[in-house]
């Protein structure tokens, strides 16, 4: 006997926040659907999320704001806005790392436009708005850190380990982004970082490192976490000077350690459990002091804050 089967298919909006500062870390999940696009496709809604561009006449997206509203939670409800202060940067072509390649700066190399992950930055953005944590109303006054980031590819066959980091102090930002490709690719280090200074890109390099200097087995997931970690940049600015800046710090404050099989929707759970066994991201919220130097200029020393992940899809 054969039946008709109904089959429908609905978008979904899986979305993330994690909130670490005055004593608090509280992370959250939550999931939206119906989304709906404007006519320029910069701003988008659902239940839940929502997020407003609104354009500087006659410029580009990054030289006006975004402004993002959360309340689909029920421990977090936020509301804020990014103003870009610069036109951000993007590595390689079109900002793509092609797999198969060494070099960020390569084209394709078969010549299709495929296997790729593309990150755009937009760093220095001033942040003004308010989020509640349970309950509890608290100000956000400070600078924040945009990433676009895409890719045609399933994010476990792009990397099996990500890290990135992001510092804040005085009037200096600094961040990057790592991953290694899978040995089918050539067990690739990709690095994407720079630093910014009064709301203005200073350097953008793809030589930069994240070194696990130490680690530790965490027994509930099996995974060696870095106990001591170093961030280390170099390259040039944009103006031609060698440039270095370097972060050395145990890592202590641990706002959150995600098992991200926990924090999807069960469907979707099982068709990742098929291919990843055990996910999990790290996350820490941490004082830290940067050491910066720019040419013959003396190197300064900077405090501040710095947010890091650490992500394993194995």
């Amino acid at each position: 006997m054969l039946s008709a089967v109904g089959l429908s298919l609905v978008t979904t909006v899986e979305s993330t926040c994690l909130f670490s500062g005055a004593g608090v870390n509280e992370f959250q999940n939550f999931n939206g659907s119906k989304i709906t696009l404007s006519k320029d496709h910069l701003s988008a809604e659902c239940k839940g999320m929502a997020i407003k561009t609104t354009l500087t006449p006659g410029s580009s997206a990054a030289q006006g704001s975004y402004t993002v509203s959360l309340t689909g939670g029920k421990n977090i409800h936020a509301e804020f806005t990014f103003q870009f202060n610069n036109a951000g940067y993007k590595l390689g072509p079109k900002g793509r790392f092609y797999m198969g390649n060494t070099s960020l700066t390569a084209g394709s190399p078969d010549g299709r436009e495929q296997n790729y992950i593309r990150h755009v930055f937009v760093p220095s953005a001033t942040v003004s708005g308010t989020v509640t944590v349970n309950g509890t109303q608290y100000n956000l006054a400070g600078t924040g850190l945009f990433i676009h980031a895409q890719s045609d590819m399933k994010p476990y066959t792009v990397s099996q380990k990500w890290n990135f980091g992001y510092f804040v102090g005085e009037d200096v930002a600094l961040h990057m982004l790592q991953l290694i490709t899978p040995e089918k690719y050539g067990n690739v280090w990709v690095n994407k970082g720079a630093m910014s200074e009064g709301g203005k890109v200073v350097a953008v390099t793809d030589q930069s490192r994240i070194t696990m200097l130490e680690t530790q087995r965490d027994s509930e997931t099996g995974y060696d976490v870095g106990s001591l970690v170093e961030f280390g940049w170099k390259g040039q600015t944009v103006d031609g000077k060698p440039f270095k800046a370097q972060i050395t710090l145990r890592p202590s404050n641990l706002a959150k350690k995600l098992d991200i099989l926990g924090a999807v929707p069960f469907f979707l759970r099982k068709i990742i459990q098929a291919l990843i066994t055990k996910p999990y991201i790290y996350e820490w919220a941490d004082q830290a002091v940067a050491t910066v130097q720019i040419g013959d200029e003396p190197e300064r020393t900077i405090e501040g804050k710095l947010y890091h992940e650490a992500t394993f899809l194995n």
